[in-house]
């Protein structure tokens, strides 16, 4: 894990320290996981996911940073404080994905299948109907509360990204 230092130098490659005026002074806390206003589905539940690994909230040993910026709005991360039990833990969660980049299967299912869901549900009936034709669904089910299947799973796959 890198040190929080070595981030917040320059967190996009845009940026400079020069132009930040929080605290800086981190010492030998390190970072395991960070995210953003546009990060992706695996990223938050990567994020949150991590966190609930490491207790859930703020602690003396882990915190979450969280820092304005000019293209994105906002990004954060999971800052851990070297040579502790939350420390080892977070040299874990880093070590298992290495092997595969996710924290939790379960939870990253269930977010990208609620996001899909959110959208279906803010879609105009003509919207819906639309989709329903273009993924060989009766359209019909436009009106259906819940995401219409079809034997591909085109729908969802759509919806989801």
């Amino acid at each position: 894990m890198e040190l929080v230092n070595d981030i917040i130098k320059n967190p996009s490659g845009w940026d400079s320290l020069d132009n930040y005026i929080g605290e800086t002074e981190f010492g030998e806390w390190r970072c395991l996981l960070t995210q953003n206003r546009d990060s992706d589905t695996l990223t938050r539940s990567n994020f949150i996911s991590a966190m609930n690994e490491l207790d859930g909230h703020d602690s003396d040993n882990v915190k979450i940073l969280r820092f304005g910026h000019w293209a994105c709005g906002w990004w954060e991360m999971i800052a851990v404080k070297h040579n502790t039990r939350e420390h080892l833990e977070a040299l874990d969660i880093e070590n298992r994905m290495k092997d595969y980049p996710v924290v939790n299967e379960d939870h990253w299912s269930e977010l990208e299948w609620n996001e899909a869901q959110d959208y279906w549900n803010d879609l105009s009936l003509r919207e819906k109907v639309d989709l329903c034709k273009e993924h060989n669904i009766s359209i019909f089910s436009a009106r259906l509360s819940y995401i219409p299947d079809n034997d591909t799973g085109s729908l969802y796959e759509y919806l989801r990204n």
